[in-house]
């Protein structure tokens, strides 16, 4: 499966009914983003861990020394809360907006085509790749 199948999940679950698809929309928008910058990094050869993945891989994008990554990082670190929020803060009315449900689908698509447009051959991948090595995050 291609994350992009989770960010069109997100749209239609963000145009839904009521909190539970708002909820979900957030969530698969995230997990699109998410998978996205994994599927970056696997292809820097920076494989992913067997635990604590969602924090290692901001971190990794946090340290990679390339601005853009350096904020979908930070984005992505925040983004979680949200999925975190939506996912299992029931009483939490925030996520059951739908405005916020499109929200987070507007802002995935955003970091989706950051990430789709970060090369991973060549100096600008190697610079992220040694960045991340120097940071022992691999």
């Amino acid at each position: 499966m291609l994350p992009e199948s989770f960010l069109e999940c997100a749209r239609t679950l963000a145009n839904g009914s009521g909190p539970a698809d708002y909820r979900s929309a957030i969530s698969r928008a995230y997990y699109a983003v998410y998978n996205t910058a994994v599927k970056l990094l696997e292809r820097m050869s920076i494989h992913k861990p067997k635990n604590n993945y969602h924090q290692i891989l901001q971190q990794r994008l946090q340290l990679s020394d390339d601005t853009e990554l350096k904020q979908i990082g930070s984005d992505l670190s925040d983004f979680h809360e949200e999925r975190v929020e939506a996912d299992y803060r029931l009483d939490s009315k925030r996520p059951e907006n739908q405005s916020n449900a499109q929200a987070a689908v507007q802002k995935a698509e955003a970091m989706i085509a950051i990430l789709a447009g970060c090369p991973t051959g060549g100096a600008r991948a190697k610079k992220i790749y040694d960045a991340v090595v120097a940071a022992n995050l691999v």
